[in-house]
């Protein structure tokens, strides 16, 4: 297992979108078990952004999404509970994926099988918005 640390930009990025992915396969509850928080402090860090973010809930959240994204943690229902299992032998999730990407000049097409929880490559808006900055 990787124990890479996200800079707070980075984990922002990345934990804004985890949020918004609806078929993420982890509740927020649970992940925030995962974390060690609660599940209204990271929505107060992440989403409201009343708090900053500390080094400590960096190295934190930076470990437990990287759990989930190497296939070290899923979720498990028994007798209508559910849990968070640890794998000694990873399984991660695999999903096909096909995204425009702005090339320059000109619109591209990249199919690919990666990661489910890969939250690393821009979406097309994070391109757009980088090339010529925010339109609000």
């Amino acid at each position: 297992m990787r124990q890479d640390v996200y800079s707070k930009k980075e984990l922002m990025r990345i934990m804004r979108r985890f949020i918004r992915d609806r078929n993420r396969g982890i509740s927020l509850e649970m992940f925030a078990e995962l974390c060690g928080y609660s599940l209204g402090h990271l929505r107060d860090v992440f989403i409201y952004k009343e708090f900053a973010l500390t080094e400590t809930m960096q190295i934190r959240v930076s470990r437990a999404f990287n759990t989930v994204h190497d296939g070290y943690a899923k979720t498990m229902e028994f007798e209508n509970k559910r849990y968070v299992e640890y794998r000694k032998v990873p399984k991660p999730v695999l999903k096909r994926e096909t995204r425009l990407v702005f090339d320059g000049n000109e619109f591209k097409m990249h199919s690919a099988v990666r990661n489910k929880f890969d939250y690393s490559i821009p979406t097309l808006e994070e391109q757009l918005e980088h090339k010529y900055g925010s339109r609000a």
